[in-house]
């Protein structure tokens, strides 16, 4: 997935999925956190409003860019370290769902 770095402006918190877990050491399942996070994250017993008072739901302070299509690549950590580069090079902050242990470097 390219990253659309047109809707992205300095300062936002861009959320990133990251589904891989073929570096998992035990069992498989981190590859479904980035949509089982969001799904919580939009249920409706939870909200998106901050500590400071701000609602996410309502701002344009940040950005869901979707997840990455990893598993079927030969080099998942170079498509996350160009996405990640893209973003920050946008100006926005990078928060990165889910994913094994292994998504830390490339993310770094």
């Amino acid at each position: 997935m390219p990253i659309d770095t047109a809707s992205i402006r300095p300062g936002m918190a861009s959320l990133l999925g990251l589904p891989l877990d073929r570096n998992s050491s035990f069992m498989r399942g981190p590859a479904e956190a980035p949509a089982r996070i969001r799904k919580l994250l939009h249920c409706g017993s939870s909200n998106l409003c901050c500590e400071n008072g701000l609602d996410l739901k309502a701002s344009s302070a940040w950005i869901d860019l979707g997840d990455l299509e990893l598993e079927q690549s030969n080099d998942p950590f170079s498509l996350i370290e160009g996405a990640v580069a893209e973003i920050i090079h946008s100006g926005a902050r990078v928060v990165a769902l889910g994913g094994d242990h292994s998504v830390t470097l490339p993310l770094l």
